[in-house]
């Protein structure tokens, strides 16, 4: 499943496809991922990514013995003070977040099952009492 939002623009799209397959091929594996998009500027209006260990797909002839498809997420802030998102680009471990994810619909619903029962719950007495009307689910 992909979850994107509707106001990025992308302007390298070439780019853009490489790293959705990147994030379809660590999502197949089980992994929830979330795209990151590498800071240009410190902005107080985004959300940042604090970047965990390395995380790829096993390629025994590469020296590290896999390559590099992301990291793991130690962290979320949203929207740090101007000072704190100038450390972020300092340090360089911090990505702006997106909100596009990349998940099988299982592992989702493993994670609600975890981290947000009582809504979980809802969404299924909700999607249990559907009714289908011309074009329209209701």
């Amino acid at each position: 499943m992909l979850v994107l939002s509707a106001d990025h623009a992308i302007a390298d799209e070439a780019s853009f496809r490489n790293a959705l397959v990147s994030a379809h091929d660590l999502a197949a594996l089980g992994s929830l991922v979330t795209l990151g998009i590498e800071p240009s500027f410190a902005c107080a209006g985004y959300g940042y990514i604090r970047c965990g260990a390395e995380v790829g797909a096993d390629t025994s002839g590469s020296a590290a013995g896999f390559e590099v498809d992301g990291f793991e997420v130690d962290g979320f802030v949203e929207k740090p003070d101007e000072s704190t998102a100038r450390s972020y680009l300092k340090q360089g471990n911090y990505l702006w977040n997106s909100c596009m994810f990349i998940v099988r619909p299982s592992v989702l619903i493993e994670e609600a099952e975890l981290y947000c029962a009582q809504l979980l719950h809802h969404c299924r007495l909700t999607t249990a009492s559907v009714t289908k009307g011309l074009d329209f689910i209701r």
